[in-house]
């Protein structure tokens, strides 16, 4: 659609007004300006801006403010000096840019009046788009260095944070040294005037700063391993509660037609007392979906940390490449073995048959013979693996799971089989923004699921191996784990297998526990989340033809699922993984009628 002549117009007056700002400001005259966002070819002498997304005042604001950084760094910032003292190490270097940067903006601020709203503006859509940390999660090094940036302002030049990102500077408040980092940086706002003063000064701060920081960081470990741990205790008295009750009522129902769940008695929350639950306490509801997410692998952390992360799960599995490679070879053999040539013969389009041209020199008159090779009966496949990445699963057991996922999509995609690796946990623990928000509209009875889900993506079935392979590192990262609601994570997995096209569809969730989500359970009935995963299983294993297999990690699933293995420990996940996988693709399709 073309746009109105009028606001072309507009946009190229404020475009010249903020080219003539940036040559007054920086006081340097380049040969040219561009303004793009995306520049293909830079030259020595250019200048690229960022050009307004509209004529919107916040917009035109926000090109003003990023067009005065970039002028202001280059008027109060000689890059010598900053990379003179830029230490080696990355953790120190992103805190010293970033008091560089706070001491850039703080001159420019002081010296040109109009265009401290300007930056305020920029900054303030720069900590709207960078991904804020969670309640209980860990600062990572590139929030962390922003959180100084931010408070730096502050104490430089009195300029308050953005509200998006108030939580990041309140992460230095919790430190003990809290008027220690204050002192520091008043110290340092004695030299914002001359850049070398001002680095030379900041070694010892830095180096205080970063103790700081890892003393937080293992006091914030210490309170989720605390968290995880009531967690773990939790989920293992339900599983011997359950153990309990079933074997009662088999031996209760013996001789007698199985009965559902919604009719059997349970103790009540409340007053311990045994009763009958009534059918709207198992009707599973959601209070909302507003803050649930589906997000790629790539989507949830910058490109520098999952290339990291990838790096310390290539560390981990050193020492089981041998026994990894044996397994994946053993398995790519097996399945290959099976990948019979066969060839139809005698037709009349397809390959042309050599061995047969002979008779046409005897006989002229026969027809030319064609072939065709026949399709195996498990290259029409797709597999997903639906890993639980709960807080229980932190350590070895999500470890092993990352690289045996790893390990089966190469070797699936080798044979020709098609594979969706997915993850589930929750956004937070204990609640999150839906549990506030059933809170203050002052607690309604059976709420239903009061947590913010977060279903992951690390390998889609389209996507190949090598495009997918950094994301599973993911699985590794601090603060990812947290609660499991595994009723609406199968069927988030159940739906996305039916979109595909292939005939036959294998669905293998790994998980260490029953559904566990602290606010759900305490303020809804304590089966609420096991029955959803129970009916959710029956509806997948009885009216469709997506073959459901579970394993285990340490716990008993054969309580849930029809086709289970539990395994003692996750050193045992590869190869228990690699032979039931061989032994579904060598069995013949379930053929139950496709849902539609």
């Amino acid at each position: 659609m073309k746009q109105h002549p009028y606001r072309d117009r507009y946009l190229e007056a404020v475009e010249k007004n903020i080219q003539s700002a940036y040559k007054a400001i920086s006081g340097i005259v380049p040969s040219s300006v561009i303004f793009t966002s995306d520049p293909q070819q830079k030259k020595k002498a250019t200048i690229y801006l960022s050009p307004p997304k509209s004529r919107s005042a916040k917009d035109i604001r926000i090109a003003r403010g990023k067009a005065d950084l970039l002028a202001l760094k280059n008027r109060f910032h000689q890059k010598n000096i900053h990379q003179e003292f830029t230490p080696k190490d990355h953790r120190y270097s992103q805190i010293f840019d970033a008091l560089e940067e706070a001491r850039i903006e703080t001159v420019g601020s002081i010296r040109y009046k109009g265009a401290s709203h300007n930056m305020d503006a920029a900054i303030e859509m720069v900590c709207q788009e960078m991904p804020l940390p969670q309640n209980g999660d860990v600062l990572d090094d590139g929030q962390y260095a922003q959180a100084v940036r931010l408070f730096a302002r502050k104490i430089f030049g009195d300029k308050p944070p953005p509200k998006t990102s108030e939580m990041l500077v309140d992460s230095l408040k919790k430190h003990k040294e809290y008027a220690s980092i204050i002192t520091a940086l008043k110290n340092l706002k004695k030299f914002l005037y001359d850049q070398k003063k001002f680095a030379e000064n900041c070694d010892e701060f830095l180096f205080f700063l970063q103790q700081l920081h890892k003393k937080y960081q293992k006091e914030t470990r210490k309170s989720l391993q605390k968290i995880q741990q009531k967690h773990s205790v939790f989920q293992r008295q339900k599983c011997r509660e359950r153990e309990v009750r079933s074997q009662t009522n088999l031996h209760r129902n013996k001789g007698t037609k199985d009965k559902t769940i919604q009719t059997k008695n349970t103790l009540s929350p409340i007053s311990g007392e045994r009763r009958r639950p009534s059918q709207q306490e198992y009707l599973y509801k959601i209070y909302t979906k507003n803050f649930d997410r589906v997000e790629s692998a790539q989507d949830i952390t910058t490109e520098s940390d999952l290339q990291k992360l990838r790096c310390k799960l290539d560390a981990l599995s050193q020492p089981y490449v041998k026994s990894i490679a044996r397994i994946a070879n053993k398995m790519q053999r097996i399945l290959q073995t099976k990948q019979l040539r066969a060839w139809k013969n005698n037709l009349y389009e397809g390959i042309l048959d050599s061995a047969r041209l002979p008779r046409i020199i005897i006989n002229p008159l026969q027809p030319l013979s064609f072939k065709k090779e026949q399709f195996t009966s498990f290259k029409d496949t797709v597999v997903t693996l639906l890993i639980d990445n709960s807080g229980s699963m932190r350590g070895r057991p999500i470890s092993i799971a990352a690289i045996t996922c790893d390990i089966l999509s190469q070797t699936l995609e080798r044979c020709g089989v098609n594979v969706e690796v997915l993850g589930f946990t929750t956004m937070h623990w204990q609640g999150g923004q839906s549990a506030k928000m059933w809170k203050k509209a002052n607690r309604p009875a059976n709420p239903g699921r009061l947590n913010d889900l977060r279903h992951i993506i690390y390998k889609s079935a389209s996507q190949a191996y090598r495009h997918a392979r950094r994301n599973f590192g993911l699985m590794l990262q601090e603060g990812l784990l947290k609660e499991n609601i595994d009723g609406e994570a199968l069927l988030w997995a159940f739906r996305r297998l039916m979109g595909r096209r292939e005939n036959r569809r294998i669905l293998i969730i790994i998980s260490d526990g029953a559904p566990i989500d602290d606010a759900t359970i305490s303020n809804n009935n304590t089966l609420y989340l096991e029955t959803h995963l129970r009916q959710t299983i029956k509806y997948i294993q009885s009216k469709s033809r997506v073959e459901l297999l579970a394993i285990g990690i340490d716990h008993n699933v054969n309580l849930y699922y029809d086709k289970s293995i539990t395994i003692a420990s996750a050193d045992q996940l590869a190869n228990v993984m690699a032979e039931e996988l061989i032994n579904l693709l060598d069995q013949k399709e379930n053929r139950r009628p496709i849902l539609s």
